[in-house]
């Protein structure tokens, strides 16, 4: 790839308001909204011409570490401001909402739930919230949502909520929330924002089930009972599908578990990451056809076994980033790697990659906003 299809945009020469971007949407006109940690909501114009900032000091925005934001059908810009503490000063978060019109609204979350780990408006304007916890300094962030967080941090939560503007509705396990969200979900983007991966008619998602352990007996000398039973349980990883009908399940490869899932045009499921307890060890990815497993790892060419975040394009492209912000691209037949410090990108972590309907891919990380442009 040429080095001239590549640009990094930063707080020098864009309008970015801050270089550490947590989450990337697009409107119905084209503009790009940026959200950014300490700078508060960027808009970019579809043409690129004109940047405009919201912070909370303007009004609207209850502070400005914007963890994540969406749009739904209506223009409406949701975005969810962190709970967190800086230099002292506590900042109290929310749900804040701009109209078409510019008049702000914030929402207080539901007063029963842990964190927002991510948010997607549906078809019919419905917010949509996966819920999540998030430890800081010994305290429970309330309204923690750093969309810089991929991997296996956006899967860990198995609770869901969804706010019509006035009330809130909990669902305890992905597959209730799934059930409800399904006849509502959105037509596009293709790739939703709650964990679950669109291919037309069809869901998939990474589930975690509990299975009972077997029992073990134990056997106490001098006690009145000659033995008794420790029951348990054990959890384990599959990919499962939903049609609106029918829920189907399949095995992961051997080693692999939760972990970052993306489904290209083609068809294929791509997975990543395995776990060893609380311990996240690289295992290359993933690809299901439908019926078969194919795992790249260096033996088959794959730059790294340490993937952060897996994006598809609409040219049947797959791109891996990992820890340090290296690039892997995937062409069908090919890895391609691009180095660390490309385009000085500081080695910060790259996330996924929202694709405009140019087809350019922004890549937002720690550092900026990485655009490709085909």
């Amino acid at each position: 790839m040429e080095t001239t299809s590549w640009q990094m945009l930063t707080t020098e020469n864009s309008g970015l308001s801050a270089n550490y971007v947590t989450d990337i949407v697009e409107d119905g006109d084209g503009n790009l909204w940026f959200a950014t940690y300490g700078g508060g909501l960027c808009r970019r114009s579809a043409d690129g011409r004109d940047w405009q900032t919201c912070r909370a000091a303007d009004g609207g925005l209850v502070n400005d570490y914007v963890g994540a934001v969406t749009v739904d059908k209506s223009g409406r810009v949701w975005a969810v401001c962190d709970a967190r503490q800086v230099d002292d000063v506590e900042y109290t978060g929310g749900l804040c909402v701009l109209s078409p019109d510019g008049a702000w609204q914030t929402h207080e979350r539901s007063a029963h739930a842990d964190c927002i780990v991510a948010l997607e408006a549906d078809c019919d304007g419905t917010l949509w919230c996966r819920m999540g916890s998030w430890v800081s300094g010994g305290s429970l962030a309330v309204t923690r949502c750093d969309g810089t967080r991929d991997g296996p941090d956006r899967f860990h939560a198995d609770e869901w909520q969804a706010f019509d503007g006035a009330t809130w509705t909990a669902y305890d396990g992905s597959r209730a929330a799934l059930e409800a969200w399904y006849p509502r979900r959105p037509t596009l983007p293709a790739c939703t924002r709650l964990g679950w991966e669109l291919e037309g008619d069809t869901v998939w998602f990474l589930e975690i089930v509990q299975h009972p352990r077997p029992s073990l007996t134990v056997e106490i000398p001098g006690m009145p009972f000659p033995s008794f039973g420790m029951m348990g349980s054990v959890l384990k990883c599959y990919l499962t599908s939903y049609n609106g009908q029918e829920w189907k399940q399949f095995d992961l490869p051997e080693g692999f578990n939760h972990g970052e899932l993306a489904v290209d045009c083609r068809g294929h499921k791509w997975l990543s990451l395995r776990t060893l307890g609380d311990i996240v060890m690289g295992a290359g990815v993933a690809r299901f056809d439908g019926e078969e497993w194919t795992v790249f790892d260096e033996d088959t060419g794959l730059p790294t076994r340490s993937v952060m975040a897996i994006s598809t394009d609409s040219r049947g492209n797959v791109w891996l980033s990992d820890h340090v912000g290296g690039l892997s691209r995937w062409d069908s037949s090919n890895w391609i790697e691009f180095s660390a410090n490309q385009e000085e990108r500081d080695h910060a972590p790259l996330g996924r990659a929202l694709e405009d309907r140019q087809g350019r891919l922004w890549f937002r990380s720690k550092a900026g906003v990485v655009v490709y442009t085909p």
